[in-house]
């Protein structure tokens, strides 16, 4: 069962005139969205077509920019407009900016959705380490789901709630899960809160690529702990280390422990 029928909503594939297919990327179609935190900033929404201005309480004199669902072509032109808007807008970046990434899940089936949880699971250190220029492994606002057995909790109801064919709207009881669920339900995707308060597109191009490539490696047959074949040619960007397949499969049993399995 794909998980569109689960929650009874469809992938969204709007977007501008001409989008196509971006065959760069890892999955040349897959909807992301992107929202980036911003202080000490005004915006004109004149200047965006694939961007919302959303207001934030709680950043100072800040904002939010918060793309449409976008996919192929349409990542790169999204990302284009805030670079040409950061060119003529400084904004401030604090710890309590972060950008968060949205990957579409829709279009997976229910064992799919399980794997690539695990993915995660595995790689979560590594995946921190890509961004350790904001120390968001002890950061509130992101909180690992190896230092919270509250998480590791949620994810296990989320298991056993997949097999039962059926999902719910809250698993995780905090709103700072570093990979947090509960959008599941409610935009059907999994947010990614990784990455601190950038100016950088480059950046953010690099992580929405490297989720891609779980997101990815989910939907084929890739041995999980195969790090090389899941990230592919995007693997430069990552620091895994032994240890944390180790841990993370150890998680992964607790887990299923939890579940009775």
């Amino acid at each position: 069962m794909l998980l569109s029928s689960l929650v009874n909503r469809q992938t969204p594939k709007g977007g501008s005139k001409g989008v196509k297919k971006d065959p760069s990327r890892p999955i040349p179609d897959c909807v992301v969205g992107v929202e980036i935190e911003l202080e000490g900033v005004d915006a004109d929404s004149s200047k965006f077509t694939l961007w919302n201005i959303v207001p934030d309480g709680s950043l100072r004199d800040g904002i939010e920019l918060v793309s449409i669902p976008v996919w192929g072509t349409d990542i790169s032109l999204a990302l284009k407009e805030v670079e040409s808007y950061f060119k003529s807008n400084k904004p401030y970046l604090s710890f309590r900016t972060s950008v968060h990434v949205h990957i579409n899940i829709l279009d997976l089936t229910n064992e799919q959705l399980n794997k690539f949880i695990q993915l995660y699971i595995l790689y979560e250190p590594a995946l921190f380490r890509m961004h350790l220029e904001w120390d968001r492994y002890d950061n509130i606002f992101c909180i690992p789901a190896r230092k919270s057995y509250s998480i590791q909790e949620g994810y296990a109801t989320l298991f056993k709630d997949l097999k039962e064919n059926s999902i719910r709207g809250n698993y995780v009881g905090y709103k700072y899960s570093a990979m947090n669920p509960n959008s599941i339900a409610t935009l059907g995707t999994l947010e990614f809160r990784h990455m601190g308060g950038t100016d950088s597109v480059k950046k953010i191009d690099t992580w929405i690529n490297t989720l891609m490539c779980l997101k990815k490696s989910a939907m084929s047959e890739t041995d999980v702990c195969d790090y090389g074949t899941v990230f592919g040619s995007f693997i430069g960007d990552l620091q895994i280390e032994p240890s944390d397949i180790k841990e993370g499969l150890n998680i992964i049993e607790h887990i299923n422990i939890i579940n009775g399995d």
